[in-house]
């Protein structure tokens, strides 16, 4: 999972980014530490943006995290992030986790704030997925 997200991380490096308005499209990575049973996983995953209007973008994420005994979970979501204020992101999508007990459906209700330096955008978040609550950073690059 992790060269895979290298390789499209530098995928997306590769486009032209000569445009200091660049477009309203952005792929990166996201990195976090998941709250879940009394213990605390790392995350890390896959996120894409697309900022239809100046308060609305449409958002699908991947992430994976090892829980208990090595298991390995995945967590797809597809929501829409509203953006009221500034760089204020409030998110909330729905999306389909895989673990060896079943797969699980529901919810994710999450808060940042993006921080935007013309190509990257950084974003600090706190996410709410059931039980599990996750904070974490997402570093995305814009075209």
């Amino acid at each position: 999972m992790k060269k895979i997200i290298v390789i499209l991380f530098l995928v997306a490096s590769g486009f032209n980014f000569s445009d200091t308005n660049a477009g309203n499209n952005s792929i990166g990575v996201h990195t976090g530490s998941i709250s879940l049973g009394g213990s605390r996983y790392s995350t890390l995953g896959l996120i894409y943006e697309n900022r239809f209007s100046d308060s609305f973008g449409f958002t699908a994420a991947y992430d994976t995290y090892e829980y208990r005994y090595g298991e390995k979970r995945s967590i797809r979501i597809l929501g829409i992030n509203y953006y009221p204020i500034n760089n204020l992101q409030l998110g909330l999508g729905f999306g389909n986790e895989t673990r060896s007990v079943g797969n699980a459906t529901g919810a994710r209700a999450s808060i940042g704030y993006a921080i935007d330096f013309d190509k990257i955008i950084i974003t600090p978040s706190y996410r709410i997925y059931g039980s599990a609550k996750e904070i974490g950073v997402a570093i995305q690059l814009k075209f």
